[in-house]
């Protein structure tokens, strides 16, 4: 019965043994995966600083676009009153010279009315 005593306690020893083992080795698994854990909230925390500076950068330059298309449009519209400005002037001055050759043509009309007439 010793003998058999002997292999009773081995065996609960190497339970005790292998218990405490396995209480080390969920102790250390559960440090990793707090690690693991750690290490993904850093980097969730680097992605989500990253990308917020990423969207103010976005948004500057979509601003800074904005304004330079702005800046474009006011060009474009500048030259285009521009251009109207040469057309109203372009036609004033042929609506002045028609004035002017009809003036001439009735005067010359008028002339020769009076010469027709004998008046000076």
């Amino acid at each position: 019965m010793t003998e058999m005593a002997r292999i009773l306690t081995r065996i609960k020893e190497a339970e005790e043994n292998n218990q405490k083992k396995e209480e080390q080795v969920k102790a250390e698994l559960a440090q990793y995966e707090q690690l693991k854990n750690n290490e993904l909230i850093d980097l969730n925390k680097e992605f989500q600083e990253r990308l917020t500076k990423l969207m103010k950068e976005k948004r500057k330059n979509e601003e800074e676009v904005t304004e330079d298309e702005q800046h474009k449009l006011e060009l474009i519209l500048e030259q285009f009153r521009q251009k109207v400005l040469e057309i109203e002037k372009t036609y004033l001055e042929k609506e002045e010279e028609e004035i002017a050759k009809k003036k001439n043509l009735t005067n010359e009309i008028i002339e020769r009315m009076k010469q027709k007439n004998g008046c000076h």
